[in-house]
């Protein structure tokens, strides 16, 4: 019989989406609730000559709920819950289960994703990482919940939908790093969208929020870029010269090789793009800093 350790430690945690009942694996997660006070400072209180005064009043002020969550990019786990939520359905809340320690299980209510993030680098040598997938809520309320985890196996062959997948399934594409005789290779490559998520407090008797709005979609990356012949300067989407836009894609596919999902951002303005200069043992890149930017009709990214 495998046996567990009675105390709180990390691996007993979980977290699961409570409308599809889908476990969500993750390496960290720091949800929580934040109790707001209000502390006066300026309250006179008739002791402005001591000269060790200190401040005496606080009261009860607003709550905020939410964190984030840090896992690897997994087929079921984007295609289950993520792919939509974090973008077409933005504005639509969920409920996430939550436990730290399998013991406490408290329910975040109405959860928005204000950010998420995917990140790849190829490794320097034998070995290398998962893709990297984070994202961050926002809540507007939490309540003791009596729900239970769900079982969770990544270990056969048919399970390999809930397996992280490596970075060489990734690849970036984008017309502006390249050249007439240069097409440089991508060594890593990190994606961005933030919601500019608001909180909207009413005098309602509540310290919880009342709603949670969605802001304006931001699209931001990174990646470096590497040729043994040197990487030309990269150009933005639309120039004088070329009234063509160039689009940005991020495909990452699964096993066999399969394509799972595309990242297209239409137009791609570049904010910065360094080349620092390099050590001994180490090859001359160019790092490429940029926003993904839309029109009236097409949105800054989409994920198909």
């Amino acid at each position: 019989m495998p046996f567990r350790c009675s105390h709180a430690v990390g691996y007993a945690g979980w977290i699961k989406d409570k409308e599809s009942g889908l476990m969500i694996p993750v390496r960290s997660c720091n949800l929580v609730k934040t109790p707001g006070k209000i502390f006066g400072d300026d309250l006179i209180h008739g002791s402005s000559g001591d000269e060790a005064a200190t401040p005496i009043y606080w009261a009860w002020g607003a709550n905020a709920y939410g964190g984030s969550i840090n896992t690897y990019f997994m087929t079921a786990l984007w295609d289950g819950l993520l792919k939509d939520w974090c973008l077409e359905d933005r504005c639509t809340p969920r409920s996430l289960i939550v436990s730290p320690d399998g013991v406490e299980v408290h329910e975040y209510v109405d959860c928005y994703v204000t950010s998420f993030r995917l990140a790849s680098t190829a490794p320097t040598g034998a070995g290398g990482t998962p893709v990297d997938l984070s994202f961050d809520i926002a809540a507007r309320t939490r309540v003791v919940s009596t729900e239970t985890s769900a079982s969770y196996n990544a270990t056969g062959p048919a399970d390999l939908d809930n397996a992280p997948v490596p970075y060489w399934r990734t690849s970036m594409s984008y017309d502006g790093f390249n050249s007439a005789s240069v097409t440089p290779a991508v060594t890593s490559w990190s994606l961005t969208v933030r919601h500019n998520t608001f909180s909207i407090y009413v005098h309602d008797g509540q310290q919880d929020p009342g709603w949670i709005k969605q802001g304006l979609v931001i699209v931001e990356g990174e990646c470096v870029l590497y040729h043994p012949d040197g990487v030309p300067e990269p150009v933005d989407s639309i120039t004088e010269a070329n009234h063509t836009p160039y689009s940005l894609t991020i495909t990452i596919a699964k096993q066999g090789d399969v394509t799972f999902t595309t990242f297209t951002i239409p137009y791609v303005v570049i904010t910065e793009y360094s080349k620092p200069f390099a050590g001994t043992s180490a090859p001359v890149v160019r790092t490429v800093r940029f926003r993904g930017m839309g029109d009236a009709t097409t949105p800054a990214i989409s994920i198909t």
